[in-house]
Protein backbone atom coordinates (compact mmCIF):
# COMPACT_ATOMS: atom_id res chain seq x y z
CA UNK A 1 0.00 0.00 0.00
CA UNK A 2 1.05 3.56 -0.78
CA UNK A 3 -0.26 6.99 0.18
CA UNK A 4 0.13 8.41 -3.58
CA UNK A 5 2.73 7.64 -6.32
CA UNK A 6 4.09 4.82 -5.00
CA UNK A 7 5.61 6.68 -1.43
CA UNK A 8 5.51 3.74 1.46
CA UNK A 9 2.90 4.07 4.14
CA UNK A 10 4.60 5.78 7.59
CA UNK A 11 6.07 2.73 9.27
CA UNK A 12 5.38 4.06 12.97
CA UNK A 13 2.12 4.79 14.63
CA UNK A 14 3.31 8.24 15.87
CA UNK A 15 3.72 8.99 11.75
CA UNK A 16 0.15 8.45 10.58
CA UNK A 17 0.29 11.03 7.99
CA UNK A 18 0.66 10.55 4.42
CA UNK A 19 3.44 13.59 3.52
CA UNK A 20 2.09 16.31 1.49
CA UNK A 21 1.78 16.48 -2.51
CA UNK A 22 2.53 19.82 -3.82
CA UNK A 23 0.84 18.40 -7.34
CA UNK A 24 -2.74 18.32 -5.28
CA UNK A 25 -4.35 21.55 -5.23
CA UNK A 26 -5.12 22.63 -0.92
CA UNK A 27 -8.77 22.39 0.28
CA UNK A 28 -11.24 24.69 0.21
CA UNK A 29 -11.68 25.78 3.85
CA UNK A 30 -15.23 25.02 5.74
CA UNK A 31 -17.22 28.39 5.59
CA UNK A 32 -18.45 29.06 9.15
CA UNK A 33 -21.84 29.04 10.44
CA UNK A 34 -25.13 27.14 9.10
CA UNK A 35 -26.21 27.56 5.44
CA UNK A 36 -28.90 29.89 6.96
CA UNK A 37 -25.80 32.48 8.50
CA UNK A 38 -23.73 31.68 5.31
CA UNK A 39 -26.66 33.05 3.36
CA UNK A 40 -26.84 36.23 5.52
CA UNK A 41 -22.79 37.42 4.28
CA UNK A 42 -24.68 38.00 0.83
CA UNK A 43 -27.91 39.76 1.71
CA UNK A 44 -28.97 43.63 2.50
CA UNK A 45 -31.20 44.64 4.88
CA UNK A 46 -33.00 47.76 5.32
CA UNK A 47 -33.84 47.98 9.30
CA UNK A 48 -36.14 51.60 10.57
CA UNK A 49 -36.53 52.76 14.17
CA UNK A 50 -32.64 51.09 13.70
CA UNK A 51 -31.02 53.47 16.67
CA UNK A 52 -32.68 52.28 19.75
CA UNK A 53 -34.46 48.92 21.34
CA UNK A 54 -35.82 46.23 18.89
CA UNK A 55 -34.48 48.13 16.22
CA UNK A 56 -30.61 48.36 17.04
CA UNK A 57 -30.48 44.70 18.58
CA UNK A 58 -31.88 43.23 15.02
CA UNK A 59 -28.60 45.37 13.43
CA UNK A 60 -26.13 43.78 15.30
CA UNK A 61 -27.82 40.35 14.89
CA UNK A 62 -28.00 40.67 11.52
CA UNK A 63 -24.43 42.66 10.97
CA UNK A 64 -22.93 39.75 13.73
CA UNK A 65 -23.77 37.20 10.85
CA UNK A 66 -21.96 39.34 7.81
CA UNK A 67 -25.57 40.90 6.46
CA UNK A 68 -24.90 44.63 4.86
CA UNK A 69 -27.53 46.49 6.83
CA UNK A 70 -28.83 49.73 6.15
CA UNK A 71 -30.06 51.53 9.58
CA UNK A 72 -32.67 54.32 9.27
CA UNK A 73 -33.94 56.58 12.24
CA UNK A 74 -34.02 60.61 13.04
CA UNK A 75 -30.23 60.13 14.26
CA UNK A 76 -27.31 57.56 15.01
CA UNK A 77 -28.26 55.64 11.50
CA UNK A 78 -27.11 55.49 7.52
CA UNK A 79 -30.11 57.43 6.78
CA UNK A 80 -31.58 60.05 9.16
CA UNK A 81 -34.84 60.65 8.61
CA UNK A 82 -38.56 61.42 9.83
CA UNK A 83 -41.27 58.98 8.75
CA UNK A 84 -44.06 61.13 10.21
CA UNK A 85 -43.78 64.04 6.96
CA UNK A 86 -44.14 62.88 3.52
CA UNK A 87 -40.56 64.19 2.65
CA UNK A 88 -38.84 62.11 5.10
CA UNK A 89 -40.52 59.44 3.50
CA UNK A 90 -39.40 60.15 0.23
CA UNK A 91 -35.86 60.93 1.30
CA UNK A 92 -36.20 57.22 2.60
CA UNK A 93 -36.63 55.93 -0.59
CA UNK A 94 -34.45 58.12 -2.52
CA UNK A 95 -31.18 57.39 -0.21
CA UNK A 96 -32.03 53.78 -0.29
CA UNK A 97 -31.76 53.21 -4.01
CA UNK A 98 -28.88 54.69 -3.55
CA UNK A 99 -26.86 52.85 -0.56
CA UNK A 100 -28.38 49.82 -1.35
CA UNK A 101 -27.52 50.18 -5.34
CA UNK A 102 -31.55 49.56 -6.54
CA UNK A 103 -31.96 46.15 -4.76
CA UNK A 104 -32.94 45.27 -1.65
CA UNK A 105 -33.27 41.63 0.36
CA UNK A 106 -35.24 42.57 3.27
CA UNK A 107 -37.09 45.19 4.75
CA UNK A 108 -37.74 45.27 8.78
CA UNK A 109 -39.93 48.30 9.90
CA UNK A 110 -39.62 48.70 13.63
CA UNK A 111 -39.77 52.50 13.93
CA UNK A 112 -42.32 53.47 16.30
CA UNK A 113 -43.59 55.81 19.09
CA UNK A 114 -45.42 55.51 21.82
CA UNK A 115 -47.15 59.09 22.83
CA UNK A 116 -50.55 60.36 23.14
CA UNK A 117 -50.17 62.44 19.83
CA UNK A 118 -50.72 62.08 16.52
CA UNK A 119 -47.25 61.42 15.51
CA UNK A 120 -47.62 58.14 16.62
CA UNK A 121 -50.46 57.69 13.95
CA UNK A 122 -47.51 59.07 11.80
CA UNK A 123 -44.80 56.84 12.14
CA UNK A 124 -46.20 53.65 13.51
CA UNK A 125 -48.60 53.08 10.94
CA UNK A 126 -48.66 55.42 8.06
CA UNK A 127 -44.84 55.67 8.21
CA UNK A 128 -44.70 51.66 8.11
CA UNK A 129 -47.11 51.81 4.75
CA UNK A 130 -45.42 54.29 3.03
CA UNK A 131 -41.95 52.08 3.98
CA UNK A 132 -42.94 49.48 2.66
CA UNK A 133 -44.62 50.80 -0.46
CA UNK A 134 -41.89 53.06 -1.48
CA UNK A 135 -39.30 50.35 -1.03
CA UNK A 136 -41.34 47.66 -2.99
CA UNK A 137 -39.56 48.50 -6.67
CA UNK A 138 -36.46 47.57 -4.75
CA UNK A 139 -37.76 44.44 -2.65
CA UNK A 140 -38.92 43.29 -6.33
CA UNK A 141 -35.34 43.51 -7.54
CA UNK A 142 -33.53 41.26 -4.81
CA UNK A 143 -33.28 37.88 -4.36
CA UNK A 144 -36.06 35.89 -2.05
CA UNK A 145 -37.61 39.28 -0.83
CA UNK A 146 -38.90 39.58 2.57
CA UNK A 147 -40.34 42.31 4.23
CA UNK A 148 -41.70 42.61 8.38
CA UNK A 149 -43.62 44.80 10.03
CA UNK A 150 -42.22 44.87 14.18
CA UNK A 151 -44.49 46.49 16.99
CA UNK A 152 -43.52 46.04 20.91
CA UNK A 153 -46.61 46.56 21.89
CA UNK A 154 -50.21 44.66 21.60
CA UNK A 155 -53.19 45.12 23.54
CA UNK A 156 -56.68 44.81 23.78
CA UNK A 157 -58.39 47.56 23.60
CA UNK A 158 -61.05 49.85 22.23
CA UNK A 159 -60.90 51.34 18.92
CA UNK A 160 -62.34 53.94 17.14
CA UNK A 161 -63.93 53.13 13.80
CA UNK A 162 -63.73 56.38 12.13
CA UNK A 163 -60.19 56.23 12.90
CA UNK A 164 -59.45 53.03 11.89
CA UNK A 165 -61.88 53.40 8.12
CA UNK A 166 -59.76 56.60 7.71
CA UNK A 167 -56.47 54.98 8.11
CA UNK A 168 -57.62 51.77 5.96
CA UNK A 169 -58.27 54.11 3.33
CA UNK A 170 -54.85 55.99 3.15
CA UNK A 171 -56.53 59.00 4.05
CA UNK A 172 -53.83 60.57 6.34
CA UNK A 173 -55.09 63.69 6.37
CA UNK A 174 -58.81 62.96 8.11
CA UNK A 175 -57.33 59.80 10.12
CA UNK A 176 -54.62 62.81 11.78
CA UNK A 177 -58.25 65.35 12.19
CA UNK A 178 -60.10 62.22 13.72
CA UNK A 179 -56.66 61.05 16.16
CA UNK A 180 -56.71 65.01 17.56
CA UNK A 181 -60.31 64.88 18.21
CA UNK A 182 -60.22 61.83 20.06
CA UNK A 183 -57.22 63.02 22.05
CA UNK A 184 -59.52 66.47 22.62
CA UNK A 185 -62.21 64.73 23.97
CA UNK A 186 -59.90 62.15 26.48
CA UNK A 187 -58.52 65.25 28.05
CA UNK A 188 -61.73 66.98 28.74
CA UNK A 189 -62.91 63.87 30.06
CA UNK A 190 -59.49 63.86 32.41
CA UNK A 191 -59.65 65.66 35.77
CA UNK A 192 -56.19 66.50 37.21
CA UNK A 193 -56.29 65.52 40.76
CA UNK A 194 -52.98 65.14 43.14
CA UNK A 195 -54.35 61.71 44.56
CA UNK A 196 -53.09 58.50 42.96
CA UNK A 197 -55.75 56.93 40.65
CA UNK A 198 -55.92 54.00 39.09
CA UNK A 199 -59.02 54.28 36.89
CA UNK A 200 -58.37 54.23 32.89
CA UNK A 201 -60.23 56.08 30.28
CA UNK A 202 -61.71 53.97 26.64
CA UNK A 203 -60.20 57.33 25.01
CA UNK A 204 -56.77 56.65 25.97
CA UNK A 205 -56.97 53.68 23.13
CA UNK A 206 -58.52 55.73 20.18
CA UNK A 207 -55.18 57.06 18.72
CA UNK A 208 -53.37 53.61 18.68
CA UNK A 209 -55.71 51.59 16.86
CA UNK A 210 -54.34 51.70 13.94
CA UNK A 211 -51.28 50.22 15.19
CA UNK A 212 -53.12 47.02 16.44
CA UNK A 213 -55.48 47.04 13.56
CA UNK A 214 -55.08 44.85 10.29
CA UNK A 215 -53.12 46.03 7.93
CA UNK A 216 -53.66 46.97 4.19
CA UNK A 217 -53.45 44.02 1.18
Amino acid sequence: MSCTRGEPLPSTAADTACPPNPDRPARRKPLPGSLYERKQMTRTYLVTGSASGIGAATVDYLRDRGAHVIGVDRHRADITVDLAADEGRAELVAQTRDLAHGRLDAVIACAGVGLLDPVTLKVNYFGAVATLEGLRPLLAAGTDPRAAVVSSFAALLPSNPRLVEAALAGDESKATKVAEEAIAQRDHRTTPTPRRSTHSTAGSADTRSPSNGPAPA
